[in-house]
């Protein structure tokens, strides 16, 4: 009879035993589930904090270099002023892309005069788009005025087809990364930039009234562009 409670008390403690081992088995599957839903909550409930990029652009005309460059976390190159902005453009949305020096004495600033380049895309896409390019800016003075001016040219349109019609949409720019839209909270989050590049001959209208060529798109400008552009939307 002793004999027999004896090994029923051990049964009795081996079956807690491997029940406790069970729930502790459990309980350490069960652990890492819990954390990963506690950081999934926590991030989901976090704040928002600004995204930084590096961005900048290189116009060369004519082997004249313009050029900025600098990260979102000293401000945004949207030209708009104030504690978040440079007013140096470095910008693009979902149709045009500004590449602006307004302010020679911005961080961003490396080398070049006061220009302002803009570029209009019908459907702006990864490759080779066709696009409207303008230098026109808000002064009838400055670098690009001079140089028209020197070469006897029109400053208003630029095209690589020479000849005497407009084609505004001719000029291919290649885009190789087209970026993504901020997340926009009290200020952008920024996670990647928009990027593209031309290297080619474009054309002036000539205003020589003395040349054969008066009136037509036929005075030769080397146009190198370079950009990676914060987006704005």
């Amino acid at each position: 009879m002793w004999l027999r409670l004896r090994f029923l008390q051990g049964w009795v403690i081996n079956f807690k035993i491997k029940i406790m081992k069970k729930k502790l088995l459990l309980i350490l599957l069960c652990l890492p589930l819990l954390f990963t839903s506690c950081k999934k909550e926590e991030e989901k409930n976090a704040p928002l904090v600004s995204g930084n990029v590096d961005y900048e652009f290189t116009i060369k005309i004519n082997g004249d270099e313009h050029k900025i460059e600098g990260n979102t976390i000293d401000g945004d190159p949207f030209g708009m002023g104030g504690v978040y902005s440079l007013n140096n453009y470095c910008a693009s949305n979902n149709n045009s892309v500004f590449l602006e020096i307004k302010d020679k004495t911005e961080s961003n600033f490396l080398s070049g005069e006061v220009i302002r380049c803009v570029m209009l895309f019908p459907n702006m896409s990864l490759g080779i788009n066709n696009v409207n390019i303008s230098f026109m800016g808000t002064s009838t003075s400055g670098y690009w005025m001079d140089l028209a001016n020197s070469l006897q040219g029109g400053p208003t349109s630029i095209q690589t087809t020479m000849g005497p019609n407009l084609n505004q949409y001719d000029i291919p720019i290649t885009i190789t990364d087209l970026g993504s839209a901020p997340d926009l909270t009290s200020t952008y989050f920024h996670t990647s930039t928009l990027k593209g590049y031309f290297n080619g001959t474009v054309y002036l209208r000539n205003l020589d009234a003395t040349s054969p060529d008066f009136y037509n798109w036929s005075i030769p400008i080397q146009l190198e562009l370079d950009f990676e552009c914060v987006r704005i939307e």
